[in-house]
């Protein structure tokens, strides 16, 4: 059966506009609380190009042949929402979201089908968009399913429904290469009538594991769930942010410098991958023993938010000082065995830090700048101690 012509695909595509409209004031409602964050703000661009893929697609079906160049708008869109959403995982997981990247095949998608013309019809830039879907979606589940965020069942389940939109795509795109879009293979089982179905169906899946994936991280953030994590000792997010901001306020009044670092195990995936959840989950905890048995009196030790890493407050200290004690932390836990079936392991860390004496007393910029020289020590190979030169 061709569902092509027994389904009426316009009907099928405004169908699929309300349920994109739905699902996206679902997420903003869930997300309304929260402070612009970087993998909200992505989340949205994408939800909102969905939205806008389908609107302008519907508006070329009425207006006709004069209005074709909107295929090409509407390809470009599509082919952003995976890529959005893998900028918006990237960010969650504490690294940069390469938006620039993001785009790069929404714009090839677009460029390519204007190239192609009116004459190539509604599958101008075909191959282009099918490629750029299926790579955006498996490049996003693979950031779920192997990044930090793998700690929570919900970012597990948005990374299959990612994945199985990437098969799909994948399967759609070799077959309009062999087959061709007029092939009654191709109309069958990858037609645009069936594949509209399968979107509506995808992208409400996604939205309710997207939408459930922040609430988990929001656990984590709010008050009310205790001062201390049960499994590392250290503050969760809110708590660290709301002492380090007033251990910043007394130590600017008296004049005195102190250090944040940025602490990440830079074998955290790997053990995830080689040994499940559990044992990353001892990684972690293990570092947090061994950070709270070396830490200074008066240190705040906090944990980052996808629990793959934590923020500490040294006070007082110097550069120099927070330095020398993130290369002591470094040697020392490289002595904290961690037991994996058949093996033993040995605490790895990168440590990124910035002080006061340099950035001021302002909690978000010397996270910025923290959080700069960590990721400059990762790409140095890990294992390492940098800090964060003058603002």
């Amino acid at each position: 059966m061709d569902l092509d012509t027994t389904l009426d695909v316009f009907t099928l595509r405004v169908a699929a506009g309300a349920v994109i409209v739905v699902t996206a004031a679902l997420f903003l409602l869930q997300a309304w609380d929260r402070r612009g964050e970087t993998l909200d703000r992505l989340w949205m661009l994408a939800l909102s190009a969905a939205l806008a893929s389908a609107f302008v697609t519907a508006v070329e079906a009425v207006g006709g042949g004069a209005l074709w160049w909107l295929t090409a708008v509407g390809n470009g869109l599509m082919v952003l929402v995976p890529w959005a959403i893998w900028a918006g995982v990237r960010a969650g997981s504490g690294r940069p979201p390469l938006l620039l990247v993001a785009t790069l095949p929404a714009v090839v998608t677009l460029v390519a089908t204007l190239l192609d013309g009116p004459a190539a019809g509604s599958w101008a830039g075909g191959s282009y968009y099918l490629a750029g879907i299926a790579a955006g979606a498996l490049a996003a589940a693979w950031e779920l399913l192997t990044g930090p965020l793998v700690v929570y069942r919900s970012a597990t389940g948005l990374g299959v429904v990612l994945g199985l939109a990437g098969a799909y795509f994948t399967m759609r795109l070799l077959l309009y290469v062999t087959l061709g879009p007029d092939s009654a293979v191709f109309r069958h089982v990858a037609g645009t009538a069936l594949s509209t179905l399968v979107l509506v169906v995808l992208v409400s899946g996604a939205v309710v594991f997207m939408v459930a994936l922040r609430g988990d991280q929001g656990v984590a953030e709010r008050p009310g769930g205790g001062l201390f994590d049960p499994l590392t000792g250290a503050h969760p997010p809110w708590a660290m942010t709301e002492r380090a901001r007033a251990a910043l306020q007394v130590a600017a009044r008296g004049g005195l410098p102190l250090s944040l670092l940025r602490i990440r195990l830079d074998d955290l995936n790997a053990i995830r991958t080689a040994f499940g959840r559990s044992h990353a989950e001892r990684a972690v905890a293990e570092c947090g023993a061994a950070l709270r048995a070396v830490a200074p009196a008066g240190t705040l030790v906090g944990l980052e938010q996808d629990r793959s890493g934590f923020e500490v407050l040294l006070q007082p200290a110097s550069s120099e000082h927070a330095g020398r004690w993130a290369q002591d932390l470094r040697r020392y836990l490289r002595d904290v065995p961690v037991d994996v079936p058949g093996s033993r392991l040995r605490l790895v860390v990168s440590v990124g830090l910035a002080c006061t004496t340099e950035h001021g007393h302002d909690l978000e910029t010397l996270r910025t700048a923290a959080v700069s020289s960590l990721r400059e020590a990762q790409r140095e190979g890990g294992d390492r101690v940098r800090a964060a030169g003058p603002g």
